[in-house]
């Protein structure tokens, strides 16, 4: 062995761990630290606790898991029915209710099952869920662009609209608003008021105010 490969192994045991020294001679193993800030999986289950699984879940309530996931992240939801909304505002996330089984947004008494909004929420995923019983809209997308909702089943929201008896505009199963280059395929929406809608927000001033209860563009 050469007297700098010496010096170097020499080096590399004073030092210990704390230094990873990568020579031609001595590459054997490369270790590589993971990046800053690298996205996360968390998973949500209604019960159990301790992270990393269906069976020891991160959260016990989607809402909980959106809050505290940064953005990039994935949340997996687990089989279950989940009770509430779902309001991503602002950050881009991946939900996946198709883990184990189906997952359920039950949004009973709520405006909307699950709402996706605003710039910084461009490129989220909403795939596998069943989002029954909201109020208004089963999903709704605002504001925002490059959205994927895929493989869910919207069924019974616009609970609001029955019967509709006032000019207004409950929603739909799925109604995207002001959302560019997005994908909404192999979805089901039954037994809502409406089905699927695209639109580019109502402005002030324009007939479809008073349907709508106000302008949203």
């Amino acid at each position: 062995m050469s007297s700098f490969v010496m010096r170097s192994y020499s080096r590399l045991k004073a030092v210990g761990l704390g230094l990873v020294l990568v020579l031609g001679t001595l590459a054997g193993v490369t270790i590589a630290a993971a990046p800053a800030g690298a996205a996360a999986t968390l998973y949500v289950a209604p019960t159990g606790s301790g992270g990393g699984s269906c069976a020891s879940p991160n959260f016990n309530t989607i809402a909980a898991a959106v809050s505290g996931a940064a953005a990039g992240d994935t949340i997996n939801v687990c089989a279950g029915t989940y009770n509430g909304s779902v309001n991503v505002n602002n950050k881009q996330l991946t939900i996946n209710g198709s883990v184990n089984g189906t997952a359920t947004i039950n949004a009973l008494g709520q405006p909307e099952g699950v709402v996706i909004q605003a710039t910084g929420a461009a490129g989220s995923v909403l795939e596998g869920f069943t989002i029954e019983n909201a109020s208004g809209e089963g999903v709704l997308i605002e504001g925002t662009t490059n959205v994927t909702v895929t493989n869910n089943v919207v069924s019974g929201n616009d609970l609001a609209c029955i019967p509709q008896t006032t000019q207004n505009d409950c929603g739909e199963g799925i109604h995207l608003e002001s959302v560019t280059n997005s994908t909404v395929s192999r979805n089901t929406s039954e037994s809502n008021t409406g089905g699927i809608l695209l639109d580019d927000g109502v402005p002030a001033g324009t007939v479809g105010v008073g349907a709508f209860g106000g302008a949203t563009a």
